[in-house]
């Protein structure tokens, strides 16, 4: 058990590293093409301009996290391989996400 628990550990701690370089690179993305590329997080879009992101994503999302990770400590082997499926999962998903961003950083750059 101990060992799916820094598994789990490890997932969200690269979770949250995702979590803040999307937000960087769609800060970026806005940045350089402003009419091409658009805020797709339906929370974000609105304040996307102002601090307001950064605060969501480090504090909100950090502390979102830091829960999952302390509330599993409680949790039985078959809650624990749910958690560890999950955040596998969101790892894949921001992982995409981040790669997709880096794609078009690299070819608006190229094509200008």
């Amino acid at each position: 058990m101990e060992n799916k628990y820094y598994k789990l550990k490890v997932n969200l701690r690269i979770l949250y590293v995702l979590n803040l370089s999307d937000l960087f690179f769609t800060k970026i993305l806005l940045a350089i093409e402003p009419t091409m590329f658009k805020e797709a997080n339906i929370f974000l879009a609105p304040v996307i301009d102002g601090a307001l992101p950064y605060f969501l994503k480090i504090i909100v999302c950090g502390g979102v996290l830091y829960y999952w990770y302390f509330r599993s400590k409680e949790s039985n082997e078959k809650e624990m391989k749910i958690s560890i499926i999950a955040s596998r999962g969101l790892l894949i998903f921001y992982t995409l996400i981040n790669l997709l961003h880096l794609f078009n950083i690299i070819l608006i750059l190229c094509l200008k």
